[in-house]
């Protein structure tokens, strides 16, 4: 594995080993706290108000303390047919009976809204440390000569890097802002579909396998993260890459990608995919490699084939880098643009396993690499890429 291998592995495998901070179901053993909004269904004088309206969106309601119609707590209690709020998010008040508690009917409850505590923060923690390392990866790969100083470097880490770490930042925020939507509409079929849902997440838990054997509902996970790995294809200018009258054309090579699914809603579901391809020349020894990083994002379309299968059609576009090693060093490399459509066959193999297999295209027209002389010397890079592997379902 190269050093731009390493890199983007390290990368993944960071972002892989974060997935538990965010919103997912918690084990019995370990509680933890969830913020819970209420939008109650009939509240007098309510509707005819701005921010009544606001407060009862799905997304913006959630940054708002005080609007009618809507209370905020922490998610204690499932009972039969109702949910108690506490109004304390202090751990210690627990134990020492510190909290009152709220109950809501299901016939008052329009939607719940809920969200682990402090997830804000940790979204915003991994996506800066994420986006930190990809920008001095940029940076890197961009700006670097052999002729660069300590000192030129720097301004370059600080002047580009920061602005790409504070992106980061933000999107890492409002992923863990988003809070999980359950939709009750004071319809009891809707409110017992949910009840194991909500029962692991709520503070106090008489008897959990007790309800859960007793309950005809399975919930299911609907994001999911997982690897797969298969052969990749060069097509097109890739497949016949030449040089200065020397055949430095791939062969059949391999595809790994982490991929990540996150379904916010029922109706939105981003897919991002972070890959690795590499490639033997047709002619050449062993040392001289083409390697392909990258990294692309888009909607997620699902499509139901029966009761754990479905078919997954992705179109993402993103940002790669290709580069050729002779064994000596660098003879080749460019980045750019990608467009990376694709479909997924994915089976939930149980509530927190899936398994996949995947046909996708690769199109990218890179740019000069660091040095015009080292430029891949083709208009696009194209590859035909499948891959087989499972995954862990959360959330």
């Amino acid at each position: 594995m190269n050093g731009m291998s390493k890199r983007l592995f390290v990368c993944f495998f960071i972002l892989f080993s974060c997935l538990d901070l965010l919103p997912q179901e918690g084990p019995q053993h370990n509680r933890k706290i969830f913020d819970t909004w209420v939008s109650l269904r009939n509240v007098p004088g309510g509707p005819g108000g701005l921010a009544y309206r606001v407060g009862r969106l799905p997304f913006l309601g959630v940054f708002l303390r005080v609007v009618p119609g809507v209370t905020r707590g922490v998610l204690y209690e499932v009972r039969d047919s109702s949910v108690l709020l506490s109004n304390s998010r202090i751990r210690n008040d627990y134990l020492t009976g510190n909290f009152s508690l709220t109950e809501f009917n299901y016939l008052d409850i329009s939607r719940l809204q809920l969200r682990r505590k402090n997830a804000e923060l940790k979204g915003a923690l991994i996506g800066g440390g994420i986006a930190g390392l990809a920008a001095v990866q940029i940076v890197k790969e961009i700006f670097e000569t052999s002729s660069s100083s300590r000192k030129e470097m720097a301004g370059y880490y600080f002047w580009f890097g920061t602005p790409i770490t504070m992106l980061g930042i933000g999107v890492g925020t409002i992923i863990g802002s988003v809070p999980i939507q359950i939709p009750i509409h004071g319809d009891y079929d809707k409110f017992d579909s949910q009840r194991r849902r909500l029962i692991n997440k709520a503070l106090l838990v008489h008897d959990l396998d007790d309800i859960l054997r007793r309950s005809p509902y399975m919930m299911e996970h609907g994001s999911y993260a997982g690897w797969l790995i298969g052969p990749s294809f060069p097509v097109g200018d890739f497949a016949g890459a030449s040089h200065s009258g020397n055949d430095r054309s791939p062969k059949t090579g391999y595809s790994s990608d982490f991929n990540l699914g996150m379904k916010f809603s029922q109706n939105f579901v981003v897919s991002l995919s972070g890959f690795i391809n590499q490639y033997n020349l047709a002619e050449g020894s062993l040392d001289e490699v083409w390697s392909i990083g990258g990294f692309s994002i888009g909607p997620l379309f699902e499509i139901s084939l029966r009761e754990k299968a479905f078919i997954d059609i992705k179109p993402r576009i993103g940002y790669m880098n290709a580069e050729l090693n002779n064994g000596a060093g660098i003879e080749k490399n460019g980045f750019g643009f990608v467009i990376n459509p694709g479909i997924t066959l994915r089976y939930n193999l149980a509530t927190r396993w899936v398994l996949f297999s995947k046909a996708e295209h690769m199109y990218a027209i890179p740019g000069k690499g660091n040095d015009p002389e080292s430029s891949l010397g083709f208009d696009n890079l194209q590859t035909f890429n499948m891959g087989f592997g499972a995954g862990y379902r959360f959330r």
